[in-house]
């Protein structure tokens, strides 16, 4: 039987001295058996971590001891592809973040050719860039800066329905027909985030919503809502911060 891959979020803290890392989404690579054979661990507020066979344990943990097929969890809802688990593979190995995951982060990797970077973004503790992170540098920063100035300005249009919750403002918006969602579409930064559908606005705090369009939320509009409220200053800082990061060492333009 064929390796198989899994991506699973948990909730709880590690219930150890390194609980102040928060929650964290794990990728497995699995044999036949069930038996872990590489482990990535993402966790909001602290490091990715890396197990596999040229480096099974740490200081922090190491490589599951356990059979998954062995567990009374169905870890069916939880398949990727070799794909999917590749790409966090590949971050883990040598990545710098800014910002926090489970608000907004940028993950910036190696440079892939001319012009060309790994870049992961997360927000509420997920992952955005599902189907493609290798963007475009150039197009990307010029992207980011725009969103810098639009926040940093308060170009951002306050809360189109007071007295709505986030979510409910995101499936009004998604079901709009008139235009009027336009003007708060949010983080159409690249095509490594066209599997995101996102709006904002500004109350006190930047509010994000949005959805993800890959296979954990279903359609556009049907799945689970993440909301984001972040000071805008943050949001600027870690933005600016990223940009530096992705056009140092890019060989592009």
């Amino acid at each position: 039987m064929e390796n198989q891959f899994y991506r699973r979020r948990w909730s709880e803290p590690r219930g150890d001295e390194f609980d102040e890392w928060g929650r964290s989404v794990w990728y497995f690579e699995v044999d036949g058996e069930g038996w872990p054979v590489r482990q990535v661990e993402v966790y909001d507020h602290g490091p990715v971590l890396r197990y596999g066979p040229s480096h099974a344990e740490d200081q922090y943990g190491g490589l599951g001891q356990a059979s998954l097929d062995g567990s009374h969890d169905d870890w069916s809802a939880y398949v990727i592809t070799r794909e999917t688990f590749e790409r966090a593979w590949n971050l883990a190995a040598g990545s710098t973040v800014f910002g926090d995951r489970a608000t907004v982060a940028i993950a910036i990797g190696e440079p892939v050719s001319v012009g060309l970077r790994v870049v992961d973004m997360w927000a509420a503790g997920e992952r955005l860039t599902t189907t493609d992170n290798v963007a475009y540098v150039p197009s990307l920063c010029h992207y980011l800066r725009l969103a810098v100035i639009q926040v940093d300005q308060r170009q951002i249009p306050p809360c189109p329905f007071p007295g709505l919750t986030p979510e409910e403002i995101f499936r009004r918006l998604e079901s709009d027909e008139t235009g009027f969602r336009e003007q708060y579409w949010f983080m159409q930064w690249s095509e490594t985030l066209d599997g995101v559908s996102c709006y904002a606005y500004l109350d006190d705090d930047l509010v994000v919503v949005f959805a993800l369009r890959d296979g954990r939320c279903g359609p556009q509009g049907s799945g689970r809502v993440f909301v984001v409220s972040i000071p805008p200053k943050q949001f600027v800082a870690t933005l600016l911060e990223a940009i530096g990061a992705i056009r140092s060492g890019s060989n592009g333009p």
